[in-house]
């Protein structure tokens, strides 16, 4: 998991080990589940829209419409090629406040998110 903030700086690493939460940036600590004050999850989306995409899409789906069903299934074509061009990701931030308020935000999968949130859980 990639450390994107805190008060260990903006990159490193986190990991667990021994039932440990281990902190590998600027400076490195290990806490036990019982040292964790807050842990708190979000998640960013991101929708995006490929113009290049879109424009081979609608040459080629639009081309294809055009040839097989004429001018109404030429638009069809360009309607999918528009509609298939929109593109997403999501991405994971946990930020976890310790017993020393030290502090740390980490970039990880949903599933480590998942992990993180539940490892203060006793």
């Amino acid at each position: 998991m990639k450390i994107v903030g805190g008060s260990f700086g903006s990159k490193g690493s986190v990991f667990f080990k021994g039932g440990r939460l281990g902190i590998d940036g600027v400076k490195k600590a290990s806490y036990g589940a019982d040292q964790v004050r807050t842990a708190t999850a979000e998640t960013v989306s991101n929708k995006k829209f490929g113009f290049i995409g879109a424009a081979i899409g609608m040459i080629l789906f639009g081309g294809l419409g055009f040839f097989f069903a004429g001018l109404f299934g030429g638009l069809i074509g360009v309607v999918l090629a528009v509609a298939g061009s929109f593109y997403g990701d999501k991405k994971h931030f946990v930020r976890m406040v310790f017993q020393d308020e030290a502090e740390v935000t980490v970039e990880c999968s949903e599933r480590s998110s998942e992990k993180l949130i539940r490892f203060p859980a006793k």
